[in-house]
């Protein structure tokens, strides 16, 4: 459990907002005879569950709900865990290194990026003027699985195939048409870099941290654990740590960067539907493949923008330009 806790203080330092935890943390300060009322009155917590926690044969279990032990030999759990922290870290990446493309292609400030992320909304950035009004909204898409039957469900080269769930497209558009600002989507893929891959790179003590706090009926706010482990990787000064965030970020440094408006995909999403959505074309789908989404299918090349080309249009041509062109579907 020590190991855990030495996690828990390098991701959040001394303010561990995890209450089963913030136990297991006071518990050195009852053994060193510090007062239980004050230690449990800091903790949040009653002098009683203190004790009760210090003295149990498995302060773990009492802490937590759950035994250390048996949160590690969970290979059910540990999938999913890793999974989640993979598909989180790599998103994460993907927009530092759209950060960095922005910044070096737009090269002014006349049309800042804003961060939009800790609403937890449908939407990673907001591009504003110089007025501070904003222009667009943009997601950031990554994707690292090959859909390898893509030629024969949908009529795409697996190499030139990106998936893109329906609700999100209809997502964009109703943000669209409720603000009147243009949504987009900036995609980046690196094949066979998936959440599973990335979250093989996970260091243990990271992920047994996770995993204790979502086996446990006791700890609260689960996702923001997740949240808080990506973040500390994302600046951690381990060396370990940081190649494996600049190993993932220089394979999307030099891989092809696309923009896809919110307008163009739902047109495409209209006209191509029995071509390009393979599940409405299958009977049972969801019995079939249960969890799957309803994606469509986008040709890289055709039906999207190169990046740098959609940031060097937007300096050479202008806003009102941009907008039109947006708005139509164009892009």
């Amino acid at each position: 459990m020590q190991a855990i806790l030495k996690a828990a203080k390098q991701v959040y330092g001394d303010n561990i907002p995890i209450k089963p935890l913030r136990l297991i943390a006071a518990l050195d300060e009852l053994r060193s005879g510090a007062d239980a009322r004050e230690v449990a009155r800091r903790v949040g917590t009653t002098a009683k569950r203190l004790s009760d926690t210090a003295e149990a044969d498995d302060p773990a279990m009492a802490a937590f709900g759950r035994s250390l032990a048996e949160v590690r030999n969970d290979a059910a759990l540990a999938k999913k865990v890793r999974r989640s922290l993979g598909r989180l870290l790599l998103g994460r990446v993907a927009e530092t290194e759209f950060e960095a493309i922005y910044k070096h292609e737009m090269g002014t400030e006349e049309l800042r990026l804003d961060d939009d992320r800790e609403e937890r909304n449908d939407t990673d950035y907001l591009v504003r003027n110089g007025g501070g009004r904003t222009i667009f909204r943009v997601n950031i898409k990554f994707f690292g699985s090959v859909f390898r039957s893509a030629q024969v469900m949908v009529g795409l080269d697996p190499g030139d195939c990106f998936a893109l769930a329906t609700y999100k497209i209809n997502q964009g558009m109703e943000k669209q048409k409720a603000e009147a600002w243009p949504y987009l989507f900036v995609i980046v893929g690196v094949p066979d870099l998936t959440p599973d891959v990335a979250g093989s790179a996970i260091p243990h003590d990271l992920l047994h941290l996770c995993m204790m706090v979502f086996a446990s009926p006791k700890a609260e706010k689960k996702r923001d654990v997740e949240d808080a482990i990506v973040e500390h990787m994302m600046r951690a000064d381990d060396p370990a740590i940081r190649t494996i965030v600049e190993e993932f970020g220089a394979k999307m440094r030099v891989a092809p960067w696309y923009v896809l408006s919110a307008r163009r995909a739902d047109t495409l999403l209209r006209k191509l539907l029995f071509e390009r959505v393979y599940a409405v074309r299958v009977r049972g789908f969801t019995q079939n493949y249960s969890g799957a989404e309803v994606d469509m299918h986008f040709s890289l090349k055709k039906d999207l923008t190169p990046l740098t080309e959609f940031l060097h249009q937007v300096k050479k041509d202008g806003l009102p330009k941009i907008s039109v062109l947006l708005d139509r579907g164009d892009i």
